[in-house]
This record gives structure tokens, C-alpha cells and sequence, in this order.
């Protein structure tokens, strides 16, 4: 199975990135009342968990939804199993953690699907999934 070329993922991460951070101004207002409406320590570990975990939800729940964000909506992307199983909650889970440590150092893990003929990230490699390029249909465009 052939993934999609990098550029195409990257696009939709970037579409994908611009609501998690709307996403993420709505969360904070949630947890200023922890707070009693003071500033949130930078660097605070439980915020940071929470802030992770409201991205993870987010991704995750599209995922398990028919394998697209919003963003890999706009660009025609979609995520699969590569045995052609249901994407579920440990799959994606795993995908979303992978794709984390994919980032570091320097995006390393997203560079790696230049280097393969199947075009699959680190992350795809070990959630064995693969983003795939879906073709957009007649019936799709009216919807």
C-alpha cells in the first residue's frame, strides 16, 4: 500500500494545527477555573498533559471516524490499516503517540517517507497504518 507524498500530509497537519489551536484557547478557558483565574505556570506538567491529551482526543475521535481530520479531509488524505482491519481506539492511540515522537529531532520521523519507495512516516510504521490519497468523486463534491 502507497502512502501519499509528504507534502500532501503536511498540509493537512497544517490545516489540522490551526483548529487544534482554537481547540486548545477553548481548553484553557476550561482550566482557568482551577486556577481561580490566574496565569497558568508555563511549563506546568498537568497542563501540558491536558493540552496532549485534548489534541489526542481530537485526532483520535476523526480517526476512528472514518480515518480523517478535517485538515485530511480538505486534502484528500485518509488513514488505514495496513491489514485492512478497522481503525480503532489502540491504533489510532498509538498513531497520535508515534506521531509525537516523530517530531523529534527535526521532524525525523515524517522525513523517513521520503527515503521509502511506500512513502510511510515512522509513525505509520510502527501503528502499521498507512495515509493514503483519496480520490475525490462526483457524489463526494455535492455533499
Amino acid at each position: 500500500m502507497k502512502g501519499c507524498a509528504l507534502w500532501r500530509r503536511l498540509a493537512a497537519a497544517t490545516y489540522d494545527s490551526l483548529l487544534i489551536l482554537a481547540i486548545w484557547f477553548f481548553a484553557t478557558a476550561l482550566w482557568l477555573p482551577f486556577t481561580a483565574g490566574e496565569a497558568i505556570a508555563p511549563g506546568n506538567p498537568w497542563y501540558m498533559l491536558y493540552l496532549g491529551m485534548t489534541a489526542g482526543l481530537f485526532f483520535t475521535t476523526f480517526w476512528r471516524r472514518g480515518g480523517q481530520t478535517p485538515g485530511m479531509k480538505a486534502w484528500h488524505v485518509r488513514m488505514l490499516r495496513v491489514d485492512n482491519a478497522p481503525l480503532n481506539g489502540s491504533s489510532t492511540w498509538l498513531h497520535a503517540a508515534a506521531a509525537m515522537l516523530s517530531l523529534l529531532p527535526a521532524g525525523a520521523g515524517f522525513w523517513i517517507a521520503l527515503l521509502r519507495s511506500d512513502r510511510r512516516c515512522l509513525h505509520d510504521l510502527i501503528a502499521k497504518t498507512c495515509i493514503i490519497e483519496v480520490r475525490q468523486t462526483q457524489g463526494d463534491r455535492t455533499r
